[in-house]
């Protein structure tokens, strides 16, 4: 479930159960060197939510709801405030359970599957472990901090149903996430190092913190910046090829909306497209404009060719 920005702070103090599927390179949402940044405070705040996120806010309570059906009543961080957190012995791992069951204390990590979400990930047959690798690293660090050998998976898969999933104990995970959270907390979050042979994410690379108008010399990364180049490059010829092909086909339509063959059908419907008139709006209703105006900043990436002596500042 999404985490509160209480949450968010202590988790700054450890590694929580999202982290660890990042460090152990099974995550398809980030990797060691995105904790890393998020570690040493080198993020700047995320400035919109994501709707899949929403989604998920709105489901997962509702799966943990669901659950109660099978597991009987379970307690949940939403009623009981910051209850639900426990943090390993001897470990830099600390776990925000979604759910404890109240009989026997065992957890629940409530997800959304299928349909929701950025990346579709397989979900096996109910009433198994056959889950996704992050969730089952996920699991046994809410089983390690909670000293439990099974944790409960509800889990909305979109367009389907609820359906209960569970991860049991597995000795050799339970050796290998301690011992990587240790050296990864260690070798990289105290020492101040960025884990070697990864970079950060598309995402996390672009909210890291930035000091106004410095510049380093990046030359030792020529190679990195002519790949950057080059790919600019292949794009921007990917997109005219696209559109020399995308126009052929139109063309052979002639006056037609759409055109089958073997491999399908193509059409080319007119689609229709409501804006506002930000300027005009902001002329004539200027109070109202301001109600509900949201600016946001942004960087982009840019190339400028050195001029005859020195680099631009």
């Amino acid at each position: 479930m999404p985490i509160t920005e209480k949450q968010r702070e202590e988790r700054k103090n450890h590694l929580g159960s999202s982290d660890m599927p990042c460090i152990l390179g099974v995550s398809p949402y980030g990797n060691a060197y995105d904790v890393w940044l998020d570690k040493t405070n080198r993020l700047t705040p995320e400035q919109r939510e994501k709707s899949w996120l929403d989604a998920g806010q709105l489901i997962e309570p509702a799966a943990l709801r669901w659950a109660e059906n099978e597991l009987g009543p379970i307690r949940t961080e939403q009623e009981n405030g910051d209850a639900l957190f426990r943090k390993a012995q001897g470990f830099p791992l600390g776990s925000h359970a979604d759910g404890e069951i109240i009989s026997n204390g065992e957890p629940v990590e409530a997800k959304t599957g299928g349909a929701v979400g950025p990346v579709l990930e397989p979900f096996g047959a109910p009433g198994t472990d056959e889950l996704p690798d992050r969730i089952i690293i996920q699991g046994h660090v809410h089983m390690l901090c909670w000293e439990k050998e099974i944790c409960w998976v509800p889990v909305y898969l979109g367009g389907k149903g609820f359906f209960m999933y569970h991860i049991n104990f597995d000795q050799e995970l339970m050796c290998i996430i301690p011992d990587k959270s240790l050296e990864f907390w260690e070798e990289f979050v105290e020492k101040d190092i960025p884990p070697p042979d990864v970079i950060p994410s598309f995402a996390m690379a672009k909210r890291m913190k930035r000091v106004p108008k410095k510049t380093i010399n990046i030359e030792h990364a020529l190679a990195a910046v002519v790949n950057w180049l080059n790919s600019k490059e292949s794009l921007r010829l990917a997109k005219d090829i696209k559109d020399g092909a995308e126009a052929e086909v139109l063309a052979l339509l002639g006056d037609a909306e759409g055109g089958e063959c073997s491999l399908g059908l193509i059409t080319y419907l007119e689609q229709c497209c409501r804006t506002v008139k930000a300027r005009e709006l902001r002329d004539a209703y200027p109070d109202i404009y301001a109600q509900f105006e949201n600016v946001s900043t942004f960087r982009i990436a840019r190339f400028k060719k050195p001029k005859k002596k020195g680099f631009p500042i």
